[in-house]
């Protein structure tokens, strides 16, 4: 598995929503938002999926990891000027 997954009874844009307000509860804020289903049709005219990647970030988890494994902050949608 490469993340975590949750089934929900919620149409598609509500879903999104509830997630977005589920991690500011935990302390995450979304820097981005890429609309995968938008790009691959803009970018190569194929139809897909709803399809949503939010690039959540928490600033004291990755402070936290960081001070473990610098280069993990490769992987993070946190970037220097976005702390």
């Amino acid at each position: 598995m490469y993340g975590y997954k949750r089934q929900v009874n919620l149409p598609y844009d509500k879903a999104i929503a509830r997630v977005r307000e589920e991690l500011g509860k935990e302390g995450f804020g979304v820097l981005t938002e890429i609309d995968v289903k938008a790009t691959l049709k803009k970018k190569l005219n194929v139809d897909y999926e709803d399809y949503i990647i939010l690039g959540a970030c928490n600033p004291p988890f990755t402070y936290q990891a960081l001070q473990v494994i610098k280069d993990v902050g490769l992987m993070m949608p946190c970037k220097s000027s976005s702390l």
